[in-house]
Protein backbone atom coordinates (compact mmCIF):
# COMPACT_ATOMS: atom_id res chain seq x y z
CA UNK A 1 0.00 0.00 0.00
CA UNK A 2 1.20 3.13 -1.01
CA UNK A 3 1.63 5.83 2.03
CA UNK A 4 0.50 9.68 0.55
CA UNK A 5 2.40 12.77 2.07
CA UNK A 6 0.98 14.27 4.65
CA UNK A 7 1.33 17.74 3.50
CA UNK A 8 0.44 20.69 6.12
CA UNK A 9 0.42 24.37 6.13
CA UNK A 10 1.84 26.37 8.77
CA UNK A 11 -0.64 27.68 11.12
CA UNK A 12 1.80 30.65 12.89
CA UNK A 13 2.37 28.13 15.92
CA UNK A 14 5.74 27.71 16.60
CA UNK A 15 5.00 24.94 18.90
CA UNK A 16 3.82 22.90 15.59
CA UNK A 17 7.57 23.12 15.14
CA UNK A 18 9.93 20.03 15.99
CA UNK A 19 12.14 20.02 18.49
CA UNK A 20 13.65 17.37 21.39
CA UNK A 21 11.86 18.66 24.75
CA UNK A 22 15.03 18.73 26.77
CA UNK A 23 17.16 20.93 24.07
CA UNK A 24 16.56 24.61 25.02
CA UNK A 25 18.31 25.73 21.88
CA UNK A 26 16.08 23.67 19.65
CA UNK A 27 13.39 25.70 21.94
CA UNK A 28 14.60 28.75 20.92
CA UNK A 29 15.51 28.12 17.30
CA UNK A 30 11.68 27.14 16.91
CA UNK A 31 10.39 30.58 18.81
CA UNK A 32 12.65 32.09 16.35
CA UNK A 33 11.49 30.58 13.72
CA UNK A 34 7.99 32.09 14.00
CA UNK A 35 9.80 35.79 13.36
CA UNK A 36 11.44 34.84 10.32
CA UNK A 37 7.70 33.14 9.24
CA UNK A 38 6.22 36.54 9.75
CA UNK A 39 8.64 38.31 7.87
CA UNK A 40 7.78 35.88 5.16
CA UNK A 41 4.18 36.76 5.59
CA UNK A 42 4.52 40.51 5.42
CA UNK A 43 6.68 40.28 2.52
CA UNK A 44 4.19 37.71 0.39
CA UNK A 45 1.96 40.34 0.98
CA UNK A 46 -0.02 38.58 4.00
CA UNK A 47 -0.02 35.61 2.74
CA UNK A 48 2.06 32.34 4.35
CA UNK A 49 3.71 30.26 1.36
CA UNK A 50 5.11 28.05 4.29
CA UNK A 51 4.25 23.93 4.42
CA UNK A 52 5.42 20.67 5.86
CA UNK A 53 5.49 18.55 3.00
CA UNK A 54 5.33 15.40 5.00
CA UNK A 55 4.78 16.20 8.34
CA UNK A 56 4.28 12.77 9.34
CA UNK A 57 7.58 11.42 8.70
CA UNK A 58 9.75 14.61 8.38
CA UNK A 59 8.23 17.06 10.93
CA UNK A 60 11.33 19.04 11.51
CA UNK A 61 11.44 19.78 7.45
CA UNK A 62 9.14 22.86 6.04
CA UNK A 63 9.56 24.43 2.67
CA UNK A 64 7.77 27.38 0.88
CA UNK A 65 7.61 28.17 -2.66
CA UNK A 66 7.44 31.54 -3.58
CA UNK A 67 7.70 33.44 -7.22
CA UNK A 68 9.35 37.08 -7.41
CA UNK A 69 9.13 38.77 -10.66
CA UNK A 70 8.15 35.65 -12.55
CA UNK A 71 10.74 33.92 -10.87
CA UNK A 72 9.56 30.61 -8.61
CA UNK A 73 12.13 29.64 -5.62
CA UNK A 74 12.18 27.29 -3.28
CA UNK A 75 13.13 27.13 0.27
CA UNK A 76 13.70 24.73 2.68
CA UNK A 77 13.44 25.03 6.67
CA UNK A 78 15.26 23.16 9.55
CA UNK A 79 13.80 25.25 12.43
CA UNK A 80 15.00 23.47 15.23
CA UNK A 81 18.52 23.94 13.57
CA UNK A 82 17.91 27.23 12.29
CA UNK A 83 18.93 26.08 8.73
CA UNK A 84 17.42 27.45 5.68
CA UNK A 85 18.51 26.45 2.03
CA UNK A 86 17.39 27.95 -1.05
CA UNK A 87 16.76 24.30 -3.53
CA UNK A 88 20.18 23.48 -4.76
CA UNK A 89 22.19 25.39 -3.12
CA UNK A 90 24.20 25.77 -0.10
CA UNK A 91 22.88 25.55 3.32
CA UNK A 92 22.55 28.74 5.30
CA UNK A 93 23.12 28.85 9.19
CA UNK A 94 22.04 31.40 12.13
CA UNK A 95 18.96 33.91 11.86
CA UNK A 96 20.77 36.70 10.50
CA UNK A 97 22.12 34.52 7.84
CA UNK A 98 18.59 33.27 7.23
CA UNK A 99 16.66 36.60 7.23
CA UNK A 100 19.60 37.75 4.71
CA UNK A 101 18.96 34.71 2.22
CA UNK A 102 14.88 35.24 2.33
CA UNK A 103 15.53 39.22 1.66
CA UNK A 104 17.58 37.79 -1.06
CA UNK A 105 15.49 36.24 -2.87
CA UNK A 106 13.00 39.34 -2.69
CA UNK A 107 15.15 42.12 -3.10
CA UNK A 108 17.26 40.67 -5.63
CA UNK A 109 19.13 42.66 -8.15
CA UNK A 110 17.14 42.65 -11.56
CA UNK A 111 20.04 42.86 -13.39
CA UNK A 112 21.66 39.96 -13.08
CA UNK A 113 19.98 38.00 -14.77
CA UNK A 114 21.16 40.13 -18.26
CA UNK A 115 23.66 38.81 -20.47
CA UNK A 116 27.04 41.26 -20.46
CA UNK A 117 27.44 42.89 -23.88
CA UNK A 118 30.09 44.94 -24.80
CA UNK A 119 29.02 48.62 -25.57
CA UNK A 120 30.18 49.87 -29.25
CA UNK A 121 30.17 53.48 -30.01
Amino acid sequence: MEMKSTRREWAGDWSDCFYRDDDYEQYDNVQMFANIADHLYDLCGGETPLYWPNYEKAPWHLQCAITVNGRPTEMNFWPHKAKAQISYQKVTEGWMEIHMLINSVFFANDDQDEDDFDVIE
